[in-house]
């Protein structure tokens, strides 16, 4: 309940967008791999194995190194993976050991595991915000 009042105040700060299409966009991507240009910076995507003989997709936005469009995406697609999630969304602890940032969610968007994290690569001075799906 509380994850749906945030997103709807966050929706009242975004008025362009409705919260149908709010999470219409994590079910698009969920389903069928379909995502937006926010800012107008196109994702990069990609396959890739995971454990257990699964199979993930990979995409991600770039951005100068803690730059504040980068922080704001993130904060707003975080706001509609808790509001359009189909139950929980856990957050992980994400210790690393060198001087970058990692943050990191995952929930279940139409039943199909989906994950969103912000990291800060200080050696490429880029951040990425990148969305992960379980593909079948």
């Amino acid at each position: 309940m509380i994850g749906k009042a945030i997103a709807l105040v966050a929706l009242t700060i975004l008025p362009t967008l409705s919260f149908a299409e709010t999470c219409g966009m994590l079910k698009d991507f969920a389903t069928n791999g379909l995502l937006p240009a926010p800012n107008g910076v196109e994702a990069y995507c990609t396959v890739s194995r995971v454990l257990g003989a699964g199979r993930s997709e990979d995409c991600f936005w770039r951005y100068p190194l803690r730059s504040d469009v980068a922080r704001d995406q993130f904060e707003t697609m975080r706001v509609q993976l808790r509001a359009c999630a189909d139950g929980p969304v856990e957050v992980q602890a994400t210790g690393v050991n060198h001087p970058d940032s990692f943050d990191q969610m995952t929930g279940q968007v139409n039943g199909i595991a989906v994950s969103l994290s912000l990291k800060d690569k200080g050696g490429l001075a880029q951040t990425l915000v990148v969305l992960r799906r379980q593909l079948p």
